[in-house]
């Protein structure tokens, strides 16, 4: 139970009224399950990351600095799949506001984050099943080594790693010269 009162604290940046501007709706392609997927999967995965180095990080050195510094090359290997699934859910969410007004857009936010929230109690509890008791070194040596490796990538996995690609050419698209 002190696993998941440390990890109430988890908090998802979704929708954040600091994200960067999306483009007009109109300029967007139609919301599709595999893009809704594909966004869930990349903010998720961000917030596992980040979970499991608050986790880690009472362990004390080394064990807090492997993990921190796992995270920080994970987020720098993909943090451009993490934003673009951040847009597409403030793309959805404005998309929201504008067909159903800001109740549904909020109750549309919240369900979101709440989704992708459960998702990851769900593997951290699936990764530390008796929670604090779980934590240990060799675990979180693990799971650092495992964000280290390329194979823990966004675009590595078959399923959303396409739509990943496709949202980030939406979230960013190229700029003529």
């Amino acid at each position: 139970m002190k696993m998941i009162a440390l990890l109430l604290s988890l908090s998802l940046p979704v929708a954040a009224s600091a994200a960067p501007a999306i483009p007009a709706v109109a300029a967007i392609p139609a919301v599709t399950d595999a893009r809704n997927a594909a966004a869930g999967y990349a903010v998720g995965n961000a917030g596992l990351a980040d979970s499991l180095a608050k986790v880690c990080t009472p362990l004390g050195e080394p064990v807090a600095a492997e993990m921190a510094a796992a995270r920080a090359a994970w987020m720098q290997r993909n943090g451009r799949a993490v934003g673009a699934g951040l847009r597409w859910i403030q793309h959805r969410v404005e998309r929201e506001r504008g067909a159903r007004g800001d109740a549904a857009a909020a109750q549309l936010n919240d369900g979101l984050k709440a989704a992708i929230r459960d998702e990851v109690m769900a593997t951290l509890k699936g990764i530390f099943p008796n929670g604090a008791a779980d934590v240990q070194a060799d675990v979180c040596r693990d799971w650092a080594a495992a964000l280290q490796s390329p194979e823990s990538d966004l675009s590595a996995n078959g399923q959303h790693g396409p739509a990943l690609a496709e949202l980030a050419a939406i979230a960013w698209p190229a700029t003529p010269n």
